[in-house]
């Protein structure tokens, strides 16, 4: 009888933690969707900006503006810093999907175990 009481409340606190496995993804899931969504807004505003581009490089015609070689120095910063958020942006992306994929891959493990236990 207590092997039995105590198989229960092992099975109980795994059900917890599938539970809480469970809100992690969802919270996982709604993150991801939200980077991508802001990542796809910065693509196509970028690709409408490349269209009404001269040379077919919104960065080459920024620089091109640029009024002395100072400002051209300053625009080359931006560029670059524009470079940098757009790949964090997309490494946020993957760290996301990753983080998602990985609460699930515990959350079918843990699943699995509560099987185990009740087979």
């Amino acid at each position: 009888m207590t092997q039995i009481d105590e198989t229960q409340t092992a099975i109980d606190a795994t059900q917890t933690k599938i539970t809480a496995y469970q809100s992690q993804i969802k919270k996982a899931d709604a993150e991801v969707k939200s980077r991508r969504a802001v990542l796809r807004k910065q693509l196509i505003s970028l690709q409408k900006q490349v269209g009404n581009s001269v040379t077919g490089n919104i960065y080459f015609d920024f620089m091109l503006n640029a009024k002395d070689f100072s400002d051209l120095i300053s625009r080359g910063f931006t560029v670059n810093k524009l470079n940098q958020a757009s790949q964090e942006a997309l490494q946020a992306v993957q760290d996301a999907e990753a983080k998602a994929k990985t609460l699930s891959q515990e959350l079918t493990a843990k699943k699995s175990a509560v099987g185990c236990q009740q087979g």
